[in-house]
């Protein structure tokens, strides 16, 4: 019983130490912070041409043209609670006046350090236009939406506190888990197995500034990106738990987003993807924010 109870304590301990008394959280997560900042001002910055054209009054997805749809199609309760402002505003005036507020937002999320409001706000402000253009948001949105998210949680200074700690173990845990569930998706087709991932992912050509088909024609040279792109998505987000194999395995993830975003042309998700792996403070030596430090009595 004694046994028993000991080891129970520990590990109550254990939980207790992982989620609220990291060392350091808050130096992985300034970084973080201006990191999706810069991400923020690209993604508000991508709708700046084309948003009168989308969303405006007369615009293909003005709110008349897209619940015609969504009732017609009878998804109504798929987006009940994509709740957003934005679908009572129609003038691209207003809407632009929008995109610049949420790139103000952004730059201010980094250079204030008195409140947590800020942060809120961007975070609902990314949310809310992610929302509204529910027929045209790619990955980007989600990586942004739950980053920034976890980020509000957090103390805007660098003070230590038990929700810094917080924060950073849900992004730790989240950005591990999304790499290595892209990894797994990826062995549920059969191009990533037989090597030709690669070429079903260069295949569409249009807008694109390099040709990558024939550049990857050569059998042993898509097989083995393929294979390559594969073996880390898997192996990196268990590695990066270890403080012997962070660095690499965070450099490893990070030169796959790099690659990928080069080969999809989805430049903003896996920047921003690449942004949050810096939670793991593999370039602090000093930084303990893996499991390691959570095991610590």
């Amino acid at each position: 019983m004694r046994n028993s109870a000991e080891a129970a304590g520990a590990a109550t301990a254990g939980w207790t130490q992982f989620w609220f008394c990291t060392a350091d959280a808050q130096r992985p997560l300034q970084k973080v912070r201006i990191g999706l900042a810069v991400m923020a001002v690209w993604f508000f910055a991508s709708h700046w041409t084309d948003i009168g054209l989308w969303l405006g009054g007369d615009g293909i997805l003005s709110s008349q043209s897209l619940a015609r749809f969504l009732n017609d199609a009878d998804l109504n309760d798929l987006v009940r609670w994509r709740l957003s402002p934005l679908y009572w505003v129609d003038s691209p005036v207003l809407l632009r006046g929008y995109l610049l507020l949420g790139m103000a937002l952004a730059v201010a999320s980094a250079v204030v350090r008195q409140t947590r409001a800020v942060q809120v706000a961007l975070w609902l402000w990314v949310l809310w236009l992610a929302n509204r253009s529910l027929m045209l948001a790619g990955l980007e949105e989600l990586v942004l939406v739950f980053g920034l998210g976890y980020l509000a949680l957090a103390p805007a200074d660098e003070k230590p506190h038990w929700s810094g700690s917080v924060a950073l173990r849900l992004l730790q845990l989240h950005v591990s888990f999304l790499v290595a569930v892209t990894g797994l998706t990826m062995l549920s087709s059969l191009i990533w197995w037989d090597g030709s991932g690669v070429m079903a992912l260069v295949a569409p050509v249009e807008n694109r500034s390099i040709d990558w088909v024939d550049r990857l024609s050569a059998p042993w040279v898509h097989e083995l990106l393929t294979h390559a792109i594969v073996v880390v998505a898997i192996v990196a987000p268990v590695l990066l738990w270890s403080a012997a194999t962070r660095k690499v395995a965070c450099v490893a993830a990070m030169l796959w987003c790099a690659v990928l975003g080069l080969l999809s042309s989805q430049w903003l998700y896996f920047a921003t993807l690449a942004v949050l792996l810096q939670v793991f403070g593999w370039f602090e030596p000093g930084t303990k924010v893996g499991a390691e430090s959570g095991a610590r009595s």
